[in-house]
């Protein structure tokens, strides 16, 4: 009975790179081992389709069955998922304002939360559920979600300062201050935290401090630094801020943390 789990990254149709980030496949249809993955804050929301069995989420205590179709909003905060048996998914990554750009969203709603999908407000949404019905391969699910996203996007409402806003973030690998990005993006910083709420999910700061903690897979990659260097390179003003910050997203120390185990977190965070 194989063990192996095919992790893989697919980039989007041309045309939506502007509200998608990537298409994502978990699979191992002939999987029957319980296999628990820690999730960890990236930045984005995703909506997820499982072609294979049901997963379970913990979110605090209790194990929770899951739907087969999910929307994942922004978290602030590690969870744990694990399959029943077999394992078959796809994921839609959407940039942080995709959502309510396209579909008029309150992100604020999903923070924090992994809903079923078929349940939820959003009509748009619902419809792709419909039309994969009876689909049990990746490759039919994501021409079917790509070409309904295709449509929507000839609808889109772009949040031209907001993109701007998280392009800064981005650039400066979460380190800005939330007062020099009001001046960047001509919005008072009171403006920018009621529109960072509905359109993101996050206050600003939250966002910037996971790209800041994101920012370290990156440095892991480059070769072998020390923490001392990638304390200093990530931007945190010293060692112990560097450290609270790891174990408030993972739950761990660095030290502790296997940034080479092959699972759902290490795959996302480490592009």
């Amino acid at each position: 009975m194989s063990k192996e789990i095919l992790y893989q990254r697919l980039a989007p149709l041309p045309d939506l790179v502007d509200f998608v980030e990537c298409l994502w496949v978990v699979e191992a249809m002939h999987q029957s081992e319980v296999q628990v993955e820690k999730i960890i804050p990236d930045g984005y929301v995703e909506i997820i389709f499982h072609y294979g069995d049901h997963y379970e989420i913990k979110t605090n205590k209790l194990w929770e069955k899951q739907a087969l179709n999910l929307l994942a909003g922004q978290i602030d905060k590690h969870f744990f998922l694990r399959n029943t048996q077999r394992i078959g998914m796809l994921g839609i990554k959407f940039k942080p304002l995709a959502l309510t750009e396209l579909f008029g969203i309150n992100m604020q709603l999903y923070t924090n939360r992994v809903v079923d999908l078929s349940e939820q407000d959003e009509g748009s949404l619902r419809e792709i559920v419909t039309a994969i019905n009876g689909m049990y391969s990746y490759e039919e699910m994501m021409e079917v979600v790509q070409n309904h996203l295709l449509h929507w996007i000839t609808q889109a409402d772009p949040q031209k300062k907001l993109r701007r806003a998280i392009e800064l973030i981005m650039q400066c690998k979460g380190t800005i201050k939330i007062g020099q990005l009001a001046q960047e993006i001509d919005l008072s910083e009171r403006q920018i935290e009621r529109l960072f709420a509905r359109c993101v999910g996050l206050t600003p700061k939250c966002y910037a401090r996971i790209l800041q903690f994101n920012y370290i897979f990156d440095l892991i990659k480059t070769g072998d630094p020390s923490w001392s260097d990638i304390v200093h390179d990530a931007g945190y003003f010293d060692q112990s801020h560097f450290i609270k910050a790891f174990k408030y997203f993972t739950g761990v120390d660095p030290s502790r943390y296997i940034f080479e185990q092959p699972g759902m977190a290490n795959f996302f965070l480490k592009k």
